[in-house]
């Protein structure tokens, strides 16, 4: 049992290990503790989608600058492992039949544009589009796809035929977990 520490993480969840790692790790802490009842990464971690993305509209610059910096870490940490949780730079899409909606994506993902996010790029035909990889993360686009009416139909052809656009954003993705045996998921009953 250690009885002192320069630093006692509360929580062993996603955010409580990369603090305690990055503590450690980065920043050589010496004696980093981290306090949970439960096993690490077993109540809400393992619930989650593992999606991230830098798509933070306003009201100001802070998510975005925020979760930008979190995703430099994210993309570090999968680089220095050989990417063992398999991150990856698939992006989010979001997809609308209605106009109104579509314009209201443009104008959104060109808010975020002005934060740093990247370029927009108008598609209004699939041979300008660059779909991303199902694999990896390194030397993806940043920014987002806004795809019109055909070029969406094309890229996307599961989704309704009636889909007017989709706004792909690009620093975006997902890291797969490692899964665990179910008895690793809950402390034995006290």
């Amino acid at each position: 049992m250690v009885d002192t520490a320069d630093v006692v993480v509360c929580g062993a969840g996603i955010a409580g290990l990369a603090a305690a790692y990055h503590l450690s790790a980065r920043h050589r802490v010496g004696r980093v503790v981290i306090v949970d009842e439960l096993p690490p990464m077993s109540l809400t971690t393992d619930k989650g989608t593992q999606g991230y993305r830098n798509w933070w509209p306003g009201p100001d610059n802070t998510m975005f600058r925020f979760v930008s910096r979190s995703i430099d870490l994210l993309e570090e940490s999968a680089a220095e492992s050989g990417n063992v949780f398999r991150l990856n730079r698939r992006g989010y899409v979001f997809a609308t039949s209605n106009e109104g909606e579509l314009a209201r994506l443009e104008a959104t993902a060109h808010q975020v544009s002005a934060f740093g996010m990247g370029d927009v790029r108008v598609h209004r035909s699939i041979e300008t589009y660059a779909p991303a990889p199902a694999e990896g993360f390194a030397d993806q686009p940043t920014g987002a796809d806004l795809l019109l009416v055909d070029a969406a139909r094309s890229a996307f052809p599961y989704l309704s035929p009636s889909m007017a656009g989709a706004l792909h954003v690009q620093c975006a993705g997902a890291g797969r977990r490692f899964c665990r045996s179910a008895d690793r998921r809950r402390p034995p009953s006290r």
